[in-house]
């Protein structure tokens, strides 16, 4: 094989021995490096993507198995713009869990959505709404 890996102990080509060429290009060790510990002095990585920790996010209970995440983005709109809506939905059937989180780009938005909707009769349910735990 001539592909540099697999030559001769002796030499490479170009008459370099085999030991030189690699003791000058540094190889990455086969040892793992967590997100956290990747890049400048350890500086990086998230526990959780896609989780914004700056968000103020609101837990709504009670949900129809048929809401859909529209229908939540077209109710707490209304107070605020939304950064995220997650409906949490079963695997197989695709049917709402009777869950979801709602984060708001701003915490005054939050407080009124909690207020307003906390309470509020949709789909024939009675909706809870109070803040997401951390």
């Amino acid at each position: 094989y001539m592909g540099g890996a697999f030559m001769a102990k002796s030499l490479r080509p170009g008459g370099r021995p085999a030991a030189a060429a690699e003791e000058k290009k540094a190889e990455p060790s086969n040892t793992y490096v967590p997100p956290s510990m990747r890049g400048a002095g350890g500086v990086g990585g998230r526990s959780m993507p896609g989780r914004d920790d700056n968000a103020h996010t609101v837990r709504v209970t009670n949900l129809s198995e048929d809401i859909t995440e529209q229908d939540l983005r077209d109710l707490f709109g209304a107070y605020g713009p939304l950064q995220k809506v997650f409906l949490a939905k079963d695997r197989t059937t695709r049917e709402s869990k009777g869950f979801a989180f709602i984060g708001f780009y701003n915490k005054a938005d939050a407080e009124v959505a909690i207020e307003k909707v906390s309470g509020f009769g949709y789909n024939h349910l009675i909706l809870q709404v109070e803040w997401a735990k951390k």
